[in-house]
């Protein structure tokens, strides 16, 4: 009765890691010729929950399928003054706290890519605003200077690691309280994003 090495194996989790991308959105088809989205955002995905190998004996591993997104940078947009009929123009710094992000395999024989979709909250503070081309005075405090935005979108990837290339379609529907009264609109938008480091 020799001493013996007893290893108990257990499943391991898909090594998913964090990946920084960088997106630029826009928007698209708008019935609204004067209405006008633009931004550039640098962007964190993570994967919510990593999943477990399949197998002990798999080599591969099971990709995880739902993220979280943060975002932050630059955006502009334009929109009509609800009252006077003019186009207001605002600049902002943009943050997405919230965005969660499902991806699900698509086969199309020889490559493999992802299609799945997005939804989440964003958050612009205006520095910047101007009445038909004036610069406008803007409402002080940190609240009133933001716009809001719950946006959900279509989206495409050629994988879910580095390098990957995304290509999305949706809907904005945005407010803010910049002239004093609420204002709302909305538009479709189109985005392009590409992660390029993963740690």
């Amino acid at each position: 009765t020799d001493p013996a090495l007893v290893r108990i194996e257990r499943l391991g989790r898909a090594p998913f890691g964090c990946i920084w991308g960088i997106k630029g959105h826009t928007n698209a088809f708008s019935p609204d010729s004067a209405m006008q989205l633009r931004g550039l955002d640098l962007t964190f995905r993570f994967p919510i929950a990593k999943r477990r190998l399949a197998r002990l004996s798999d080599r591969g591993v099971l990709p995880p399928r739902l993220f979280w997104q943060l975002e932050a940078g630059w955006g502009a947009s334009t929109f009509n003054h609800p009252n006077e009929g003019g186009l207001f123009e605002t600049e902002y710094i943009h943050f997405t706290p919230v965005l969660i992000r499902y991806f699900h395999p698509v086969f199309l024989n020889p490559y493999m890519g992802y299609a799945g979709l997005s939804a989440g909250y964003s958050a612009g503070y205006v520095y910047n605003g101007k009445f038909n081309g004036q610069k406008e005075t803007l409402p002080s405090g940190f609240g009133k200077r933001l716009e809001h935005e719950l946006a959900v979108s279509i989206d495409m990837s050629n994988r879910i690691d580095v390098p990957t290339l995304t290509f999305g379609f949706g809907y904005k529907y945005r407010w803010n309280n910049l002239l004093g009264q609420n204002v709302n609109y909305s538009t479709p938008f189109v985005y392009l994003q590409l992660d390029i480091v993963q740690f």
